[in-house]
């Protein structure tokens, strides 16, 4: 049976859960990216103005400017210049739980590394998680209370 990751982490004592989403809003807008890219271009029209006219300061100012508008542009595009997502709620949550299922499997390898490797061999994680055991070599749980 899948477990959502989110229900997980959810269930986690004072974990916010994953209440609100942003998966739907993009780092910058499409208004926003088009206006930096057309600044850009500007730059490098007047940057190329300036080497030719030999204004070391103006050049240098305009480098900056550029650089750090590059810098904007990289921070919210990714590959091909795509805008960037914010990370979802759910993405957030699947990688926590992903995480703390191998900090917990490191844990369980300190103690019992043969329990520790089934486990990693079993236990599936991802946006839902499950328990998958090899159906070849079938496991009998004897829990102590």
């Amino acid at each position: 049976m899948d477990v959502k990751a989110a229900d997980l982490a959810a269930a986690v004592a004072g974990h916010p859960g994953a209440a609100v989403s942003h998966s739907d809003a993009d780092v910058i807008d499409a208004q926003a990216l088009s206006a930096y890219r057309a600044r850009l271009a500007d730059i490098d029209a007047e940057l190329s103005e300036a080497e030719s006219w030999a204004d070391g300061p103006r050049a240098s100012r305009l480098r900056l400017e550029r650089e750090a508008l590059l810098g904007e542009i990289g921070a919210a595009t990714g590959l091909g210049g795509r805008r960037r997502r914010f990370t979802s709620a759910q993405e957030r949550a699947r990688v926590a739980v992903r995480k703390a299922i191998v900090s917990a499997l490191d844990r369980i390898d300190q103690h019992d590394s043969s329990l520790a490797r089934r486990l990693r061999d079993s236990v599936r994680t991802g946006s839902a998680c499950r328990y998958d055991p090899d159906p070849v070599r079938p496991v009998v749980w004897i829990l102590d209370g």
